[in-house]
């Protein structure tokens, strides 16, 4: 799989399966493939994505330019990074 068919993949993912908010609602699968798109995002493989990261992994999806608002929105203990649980919040709400 290239990274064209993964950001397919992904987006199609994130709508068919975000559609309810709750985060105890998200099926395995979902919060599976988040788990694989964090790996691939965390590319000093720390366990939080910094804005870098995060800036680099919304370029792909086509919302470079939103990384400092949900990063505000997202970190939710003003870290300035978000760990994977922060990530999963991010994802529900983002619109790709």
């Amino acid at each position: 799989m290239n990274m064209d068919d993964f950001l397919e993949l992904m987006q199609h993912q994130i709508r068919a399966n975000t559609s309810d908010r709750n985060a105890d609602s998200l099926p395995a699968a979902t919060v599976a493939f988040f788990a694989d798109a964090f790996r691939l995002f965390d590319k000093d493989q720390d366990g939080y994505l910094n804005m870098d990261e995060l800036k680099n992994a919304l370029s792909l999806v086509g919302q470079d330019d939103s990384a400092e608002n949900l990063m505000a929105a997202s970190d939710a203990n003003k870290d300035s990074k978000l760990d994977f649980d922060e990530f999963v919040e991010m994802m529900k709400d983002i619109d790709v």
